[in-house]
């Protein structure tokens, strides 16, 4: 069976220690969150990659919050292009567009921007 899985055009956990210990029967809460911080720590090192190597406009506001910042990699070409936006999970309360960047690999080459969008997360703003 492939334990290989990709998200975005990136391989995000061949070779995991959790992904090669995971089986399809195994779906505990420890070994889901193993599996889930794997996830995370390579989105955060392919995100860091992609905002080092490709073109990019960072934590551009949109609103007032500190937390209402987006960054727009925009494909190196003239004329109009289609748009990706990105909204990133996590419940209202946690994660950061920062983890997601490396979305943008997989929609660059096809010559389409890609905005990753942060928002205001609770407590900094009210739930209700």
């Amino acid at each position: 069976m492939d334990r290989r899985a990709f998200f975005g055009g990136v391989l995000v956990f061949a070779g995991c220690a959790a992904a090669q210990q995971l089986h399809f029967h195994d779906y505990t809460v420890a070994s889901l969150r193993e599996l889930a911080q794997a996830w995370l720590a390579r989105y955060a090192r392919e995100s860091e990659r992609a905002r080092r190597d490709l073109p990019a406009r960072l934590h551009v506001a949109y609103g007032a919050h500190p937390g209402e910042r987006l960054d727009v990699f925009v494909p190196p070409c003239d004329g109009p292009k289609p748009i990706h936006v990105f909204i990133h999970g996590g419940y209202w309360h946690r994660l950061d567009k920062a983890d997601f960047s490396f979305v943008a690999r997989a929609f660059l080459p096809a010559g389409a921007a890609v905005v990753v969008i942060n928002y205001a997360l609770i407590p900094s703003v009210g739930s209700g």
